[in-house]
């Protein structure tokens, strides 16, 4: 009797301290829709790397593959909790359904169970995430049928298109002649030198227009028959 005793307060202290852990709060529809508009990001997503952290937490590098809330594709960094209110055992290579947050210092997290979303909110964003997904394919064919390059650029986080110009390789000295911009057609010796100047260059050069109409990275534009800077577009 005394041992049942012994192991039943053990047991409780333990389920105790796990729920005073945890502090889940019961979940409505508007909590679940709350904290899914917070997020950072909500879908799919591989697990890339795991790397394990101090107090029960590991490191996640994944990369979104299903995006439901908004267009995603991009790696992202992020840490998670172990154990209670958090993640059981993960595996590099597998896919899960996640929901990221960022706090205001920009660093991500994962949440587990707490606080706990419910499934008919993971339904709704689903067919968000579909309906999302199947305008996406008809936006990259709209913009191949258009002599269009559908892809990732800069620093976004979702393809987008971008329209190839009817003039490239126009002669120009601004981009106000150009469909997009002008870019300097740099001689060996023009070249050299921007090399190993600072700006303001203040050199005259010869242009031609861009192939398409946004140009993202690095350009030379030329403005009035002059390069002055290097101008980067992310």
């Amino acid at each position: 009797m005394i041992r049942f005793l012994i192991l039943f307060l053990g047991i409780f202290t333990l389920f105790s301290q796990n729920a005073n852990a945890c502090r889940c709060a019961l979940s409505t529809p508007e909590s679940s829709r709350e904290e899914m508009e917070k997020a950072y990001y909500v879908g799919k997503v591989e697990i890339i790397s795991i790397k394990e952290l101090e107090n029960n937490h590991i490191q996640l590098r994944l990369l979104a593959v299903e995006p439901y809330a908004k267009p995603f594709y991009r790696h992202i960094m992020a840490t998670a909790r172990t154990g209670v209110c958090g993640f059981g055992e993960v595996e590099i290579g597998e896919i899960h359904e996640m929901v990221i947050y960022r706090d205001e210092k920009y660093n991500l997290t994962v949440k587990g169970d707490c606080p706990y979303i419910l499934p008919e909110i993971w339904e709704e964003y689903r067919k968000k995430g579909s309906d999302m997904k199947k305008k996406m394919e008809k936006d990259k064919e709209n913009c191949e049928s258009k002599g269009g390059k559908w892809a990732m650029y800069g620093l976004t986080t979702a393809p987008s298109c971008i329209l190839k110009s009817s003039d490239k390789d126009k002669p120009c000295s601004d981009s106000s002649e150009c469909e997009g911009i002008c870019i300097a057609d740099y001689t060996k010796e023009q070249m050299e030198f921007v090399l190993t100047a600072k700006p303001p260059f203040n050199l005259k050069v010869n242009g031609k227009c861009s192939e398409f109409m946004t140009m993202y990275g690095c350009q030379h534009i030329v403005q009035k028959g002059y390069v002055q800077y290097v101008t980067c577009k992310e």
